[in-house]
């Protein structure tokens, strides 16, 4: 699989009022159905056990590896303790590309800017808050 773009979708976009990650992922050849590779789902799960269902066919087609992508990244998230319940995965009019779309719910950063110059403090300046 082969990741060709990316790009952050902040604040409300076509997917979702919070910012979302859209990634377009080229998939080759069994990777466009993952129960063509021979373990891989064991491999994955033995690595990422609270993946969660991976069904092989999803609105009768083969689950790709792009699908398997979203699961993770949802998950991943909802093991941080981010509410995040939302991920999407559509072909595109390309054979084997497809766009890849979850909502990514972000902590307030601080900003190095928010710091000035020189090393960054063990604590936030008087006015910064961190949530």
């Amino acid at each position: 699989m082969k990741v060709t773009r990316t790009r952050a979708l902040r604040g409300p976009n076509l997917w979702s009022r919070h910012t979302a990650i859209e990634a377009v992922v080229a998939c080759e050849g069994n990777e466009n159905a993952i129960s063509r590779l021979p373990g891989f789902e064991a491999r994955l799960r033995a690595r990422f056990p609270t993946i969660g269902e991976l069904h092989p066919m999803v609105l009768g087609q083969p689950l790709a590896l792009a699908h398997v992508l979203e699961n993770a990244a949802v998950a991943l998230q909802s093991q941080a303790g981010c509410a995040v319940n939302f991920g999407h995965t559509a072909h595109t009019v390309e054979e084997g590309v497809y766009q890849v779309t979850f909502v990514v719910l972000l902590f307030k950063m601080i900003r190095r800017e928010d710091f000035g110059t020189g090393p960054l403090p063990d604590r936030p300046p008087t006015g910064v808050t961190v949530s």
